[in-house]
């Protein structure tokens, strides 16, 4: 075996393999990361933050249009698609350089390119080959393939966040939140958009009644959500696309651009794990419960590249590169809790959820109630013309502790934060119930929630 060029090499640059690399240099190892992307990682380049920004005009219509009447009077309101793409570049671009500096400044060294394990404890990068001591894998995950034909033609989510202009038409395959999202903003951007999805509700992993209910919801304002339809295959035409679903009724879509939302898959292929023994599953790299590979104790994973419980999630990415962190400068003690981590979907209205769902809790034999409702005829949503607002929480018989909340209304991605502290706090049902909250707020219906 060659002598070790570096103590850790990192494999990836977004919030996992950042933590990693950072607590690592500062400690006093040397460190070098391995990216075959521009530096930042999805998140904060082709994920979250791009899409949160794009979403900002979607809000801005969603409000304008639900006001109509209501003492608002903007007629001929619109989305600018190309000022708007410009305004997210004013963010994403600033973050490859910063990140950059950031490396550069911790002493970290940084390889462009992808990286491919070799034998003897060697890793190619570009050509460079590294010996380092430590391998911490954090790619992250890409779009699933579709096994369809004509998916050539088909659009990531990567290209349809780079979008020079807006088709005049969508057709997005898959119900999962990239589409239901990327759908939203194209709605109010003024595209006619069609969400085809095999399943029989969207949003997978949340609440079915409150995707349901959003569906609705959906379909009544012109986002069009087609369920149990199979994408079999897609054909270019003159001057756009048609998407084909499977089944003796199988439909035809036509569209200007079909874009892929469903579903990803860990970004590990080409990497040659086998050279280092690397076991993988279809979830990623297979780790114990300290990020560790089962299979080579010097390589460690974190975020959406290894099969862990956690969800593809930016904060549990983070916490998870900050738990292999810990244990590889202190010896294996540390473990990632994901105890009250909440999840969103950012359409319009949000879908949330953290804590147990109805079957978790089944599986469990849990004993609990359900408080349910919806919340139109609040206050805080009347205010604002809001019409689809929906909740489900679950609390524990005996204790009063809240095993799970699932939200679907207006601001329900901040609304679940106060729910997700309570599950990690272990705080009962009447302590949050009892609590003088401001009034009038959003916040102060998580009172009214619990019955």
């Amino acid at each position: 075996m060659s002598e070790p060029t570096h103590d850790l090499l990192v494999i990836g640059s977004g919030p996992a393999a950042s933590s990693m690399m950072h607590r690592c240099a500062k400690a006093g190892w040397k460190v070098a990361v391995a990216e075959d992307r521009p530096v930042g990682g999805t998140c904060a380049l082709r994920g979250c933050s791009p899409k949160k920004i794009l979403l900002a005009a979607a809000e801005s219509m969603d409000w304008i249009e639900r006001m109509a009447g209501k003492g608002v009077d903007a007629p001929g309101a619109r989305v600018n698609w190309s000022g708007l793409m410009e305004f997210k570049r004013s963010y994403t671009d600033a973050i490859p350089g910063n990140d950059r500096k950031k490396m550069k400044d911790a002493g970290i060294e940084l390889f462009e390119g992808r990286a491919r394990f070799e034998a003897e404890g060697v890793v190619e990068i570009a050509g460079m080959r590294t010996c380092p001591k430590r391998v911490a894998i954090a790619t992250g995950a890409r779009p699933a393939p579709l096994g369809i034909a004509g998916e050539e033609h088909v659009l990531s989510s990567d290209d349809f966040l780079e979008l020079a202009e807006l088709p005049e038409e969508i057709v997005f395959v898959g119900g999962g939140y990239i589409s239901m999202e990327f759908a939203t903003i194209a709605h109010y951007a003024g595209a006619a958009v069609t969400v085809v999805h095999r399943g029989k509700f969207p949003l997978k992993g949340f609440d079915p009644e409150l995707s349901l209910a959003l569906t609705e919801y959906y379909n009544s304002i012109g986002i069009r959500i087609v369920l149990e339809a199979e994408a079999e295959s897609v054909q270019k035409s003159t001057g756009g696309f048609f998407l084909n679903t499977k089944g003796p009724e199988g439909r035809q879509f036509r569209a200007g651009a079909v874009v892929h939302g469903a579903g990803r898959v860990p970004n590990l292929d080409g990497m040659n794990l086998e050279a280092w023994g690397i076991e993988r599953t279809g979830r990623g790299v297979k780790v114990n419960e300290y990020q560790q590979s089962v299979s080579n104790e010097n390589v460690y994973a974190a975020g959406d590249c290894c099969d862990t419980g956690g969800a593809q999630l930016t904060p549990v990415a983070g916490r998870e590169g900050r738990t292999a962190a810990l244990n590889m400068l202190e010896g294996n003690a540390h473990s990632a809790d994901y105890t009250g981590c909440a999840s969103v979907a950012f359409t319009l209205p949000n879908v949330a959820s953290v804590g147990l769902t109805v079957r978790e809790a089944q599986a469990r034999g849990l004993k609990y109630r359900i408080s349910k409702g919806t919340g139109e005829r609040w206050f805080a949503n009347r205010r604002i013309n809001a019409k689809c607002a929906a909740y489900k929480i679950l609390i524990e018989d005996g204790t009063e502790r809240i095993l799970g909340a699932h939200l679907l209304g207006h601001e329900a991605g901040e609304t679940i934060n106060l729910f997700a502290l309570a599950i990690r706090g272990g705080l009962t049902a009447s302590l949050v119930k009892d609590t003088l909250w401001a009034y009038p707020t959003i916040g102060a219906d998580a009172g009214r929630m619990l019955g």
